[in-house]
């Protein structure tokens, strides 16, 4: 049974984030999830010794499914996977035409439930992908109560400007926010920007290269607080004069 879903990047959050969606789209989790050895998974492998990712490793703990990397140059073991990919590649992509990545995962949808669903099941012709699905769902492991949270974490900081950079791009913060150290968390939709527990910005997420993203709010407290510094002397003096001539 297949769950398909698309990214504009290949980082550890997407990753992450596609098991996540997986698991809440077939309502349970699988006991063992089998996956080649991409760095997202085993960062050093010796023989049987492997050394995990430890985001990975907490997505494993969350879930509480037993991770299995294939064995090194053992294609055998990704039978399953690597004809699914092709699969895919050659009856749905063929002549697929999309604008935006949301259409793009609308049309995949419906080619699960009227194509790749309804195809015979390969150790039972007679009977459909879907049907010995069902048939397997009550074996899931159960989901969690929470969800895992997948979102990138970075570390951020501004020191003269209004502005952060992540992933190539600039993003707005408060004035207030600016010379101090920050966590930036980013889904594949949001940038949210943090000074401890309290959020201070929070933008669209941009895929483009040295765009800047401004929230016009940040840049109008910039300009308020700039105004108040230039007239604050001249407010003082003009009470100054007033008193003088008073006495």
């Amino acid at each position: 049974m297949l769950y398909v879903e698309f990214f504009f990047d290949q980082t550890l959050a997407s990753f992450l984030c596609g098991h996540v969606n997986t698991f809440e789209r077939f309502g349970g989790v699988p006991r063992i999830l089998l996956t080649d050895n991409l760095r997202s998974v085993a960062l050093e492998r010796r023989g049987e010794q492997i050394r995990f990712h430890p985001r990975y490793l907490e997505l494993a703990g969350h879930y509480c499914f037993k991770a299995r990397p294939c064995h090194v140059a053992r294609g055998n073991e990704k039978g399953r996977v690597e004809p699914s990919i092709r699969f895919l590649r050659e009856s749905f992509f063929a002549a697929q035409g999309f604008t935006t990545l949301q259409a793009l995962d609308g049309s995949v949808e419906r080619w699960i439930a009227e194509v790749a669903g309804p195809r015979p099941w390969p150790d039972d012709p007679s009977r459909s992908c879907r049907e010995a699905f069902d048939e397997e769902r009550p074996r899931l492991l159960a989901l969690p109560q929470h969800r895992l949270d997948t979102r990138q974490r970075t570390s951020v900081r501004s020191a003269k400007t209004l502005w952060v950079r992540f992933d190539r791009n600039d993003y707005s913060i408060p004035p207030g926010a600016v010379g101090k150290d920050l966590v930036l968390l980013a889904t594949g939709e949001t940038v949210q920007i943090f000074e401890g527990l309290q959020e201070v910005a929070s933008h669209r997420r941009s895929y483009h290269q040295g765009e800047r993203i401004t929230d016009p709010d940040h840049t109008a407290a910039l300009l308020r607080t700039r105004l108040y510094k230039c007239l604050a002397p001249l407010v003082t003096g003009y009470h100054l004069s007033l008193a003088g001539g008073m006495i």
